[in-house]
């Protein structure tokens, strides 16, 4: 791989005028720290935007500055005028390319995934691990863990297929493919970890997992923790939504819940903000798919009742596990690209915009005087 060379300090330095340089907007690209040309700066780069900078006749920078916090500390950009910008712009296509490659293995080895579960009804698949990840090699490593209800076999069931099966071809890359049941694999991690540590010790990526098959059975957690597989965002509340008229005809929160019994939570929401007295919060509600609560879309939202009925005007109430209960006042459609990181999501929505829920929190009934 080629090796980005660090500028000769010592020789002189132009400066380049950022207020000449416009700045396109950076959303959701690899950071990467600039090795600088002052040492006591920490700058960042997006490598899209230096490739489309340097590439052609122009073969100018226009970097933003910025500080780990993302705070603009410069005015301008201090370049090496005998810094070779051809080899710097060939390094960001080189690096563009290699993250090509990476996204259409991913995807082929996705499609593969896909039709395991809808082709094999009798198997569940519970998780589908990619690993000894590299994508720009002919031959590439998938772990498939499935379970069968009624029958836990041992051993592995070994195959080699083509990536490019969807178009008819036997050509490379292909995908090796290891299938077996949680159930062995759980002995292999008890009995023989060093048998099942290529697995999640080298460079790996979870494609597919279903939380409830992982841990059915299990007193903890342990492949969830292996393969490093977060399901909650931090501060996740779970909840199910409470009708007008429910909420009318109970008594307490206690009554909603009970009502409720075993059901799993059918939303989640992380909260952006609370007021000192904790009368009124904002949050982004959440929706598990295959066991990862990820943030609604604007679009996506429209799909549930409580926003349906929120919009016609009727009173909208959410109540969470422990019973804290809710009402909602607005729905708000807001822009904060800053959100996935502060807030630890999962995922980011579409555009990095996200439905705002405003609430009001519901005081408990007061008790009748004795």
């Amino acid at each position: 791989m080629p090796v980005e060379k660090r500028p000769d300090t010592n020789s002189s330095l132009t400066l380049l005028n950022a207020s000449t340089v416009e700045f396109p907007p950076i959303t959701r690209c690899e950071i990467r720290q600039l090795h600088g040309y002052d040492s006591n700066i920490r700058r960042s780069h997006c490598k899209e935007q230096i490739a489309a900078n340097l590439w052609g006749a122009q073969r100018r920078i226009a970097v933003r500055l910025l500080t780990q916090t993302g705070r603009r500390v410069r005015t301008g950009i201090a370049l090496n005028p005998g810094l070779n910008f051809d080899i710097m712009a060939n390094l960001a296509t080189f690096d563009l390319k290699a993250r090509g490659r990476e996204a259409r293995v991913r995807a082929l080895l996705d499609d593969l995934v896909q039709a395991h579960i809808e082709g094999r009804p009798m198997a569940k698949m519970a998780l589908a691990v990619w690993y000894h990840k590299s994508p720009g090699n002919e031959e590439q490593f998938l772990l498939e863990l499935i379970v069968v209800d009624g029958f836990d076999f041992k051993g592995f069931d070994n195959q080699r297929l083509s990536l490019l099966w969807k178009s008819g071809s036997e050509g490379q890359p292909y995908a090796n493919v290891r299938v077996t049941s949680v159930g062995y694999f759980l002995d292999l991690l008890a009995g023989d970890p060093a048998e099942v540590a290529r697995y999640h010790e080298a460079n790996f990526e979870v494609l597919y997992f279903d939380k409830d098959l992982l841990v059915r059975g299990q007193p903890d957690s342990k492949l969830l923790d292996l393969f490093h597989i977060v399901t909650d965002p931090p501060g996740l509340m779970k909840g199910w939504y409470v009708t007008e008229d429910e909420h009318d005809k109970s008594s307490s929160p206690q009554t909603l819940l009970s009502r409720r019994g075993s059901a799993k939570p059918t939303l989640g929401m992380v909260k952006v903000w609370e007021s000192p007295d904790l009368a009124h919060s904002r949050g982004i509600l959440h929706v598990q798919v295959g066991g990862k609560w990820v943030p609604l879309s604007p679009e996506g939202i429209q799909a549930y009742t409580y926003y349906a009925d929120a919009q016609n005007g009727r009173r909208v109430f959410l109540i969470f596990e422990g019973g804290a209960l809710y009402e909602v006042l607005r729905f708000e459609v807001k822009t904060a690209p800053e959100y996935a990181g502060r807030l630890g999501l999962l995922e980011n929505a579409p555009d990095d915009r996200y439905p705002e829920v405003y609430m009001r929190a519901v005081p408990p009934p007061a008790r009748p005087a004795s």
